[in-house]
């Protein structure tokens, strides 16, 4: 849903400037990059239930200064900062489902979970057109942002109640031992 308001967000408050729209996503972008570089080393050091809870509620957060009516710079600063925070939550989630998931199981788990992923952009877009026409882009932020507040709080309280888990291994799933303890750090 996001997504598709900043478009939104140029033409009706930055004199319709596709150049506006572009850094935009050129600064979610750069967040994103900048986010799975720090994925990389991440997953290797944390607990990834908990590093992926933690990186959830960072995005989340700067979500919430959108509705406030920030110039241009300042919603592309919040879209760099949200967006470092994505690949640190899919990273890890992926990786634990991945590495969970017994071998048999592994290709239908894995394709039940990007379907459902999946599927969640094309309804953002069928929904957002209309909620951003009748209440207008700024309360379509809140809309979003308390939406991914109630998911994190949801994940969160979820993934506190697990016991903390060995960071991901390097290396093939199959090659890997079950007898060998990774150090972990916690967050």
């Amino acid at each position: 849903m996001l997504f598709a308001t900043l478009p939104v967000l140029a033409f009706e408050h930055f004199g319709e400037s596709s150049r506006v729209a572009g850094g935009f996503f050129a600064a979610f972008g750069a967040g994103a990059v900048l986010g799975s570089l720090m994925a990389m080393k991440a997953i290797h050091r944390f607990d990834p239930i908990r590093l992926g809870a933690f990186s959830l509620v960072a995005l989340t957060l700067p979500i919430w200064i959108l509705p406030l009516g920030l110039p241009a710079p300042g919603v592309m600063a919040v879209l760099f900062v949200s967006s470092i925070f994505g690949p640190l939550v899919n990273a890890p989630l992926i990786g634990v489902i991945t590495t969970r998931t017994p071998e048999a199981l592994r290709a239908k788990v894995m394709t039940a979970v990007l379907t459902f992923a999946l599927l969640a952009g094309p309804l953002g877009l069928l929904v957002v057109g209309p909620l951003v026409q009748g209440i207008g882009v700024y309360k379509v932020f809140l809309v979003i942002a308390t939406g991914q507040t109630l998911a994190s709080a949801i994940f969160g309280v979820a993934a506190l109640r697990q016991p903390a888990a060995q960071p991901l291994e390097e290396g093939p799933v199959e090659s890997r031992s079950e007898s060998s303890p990774t150090p972990t750090a916690s967050l």
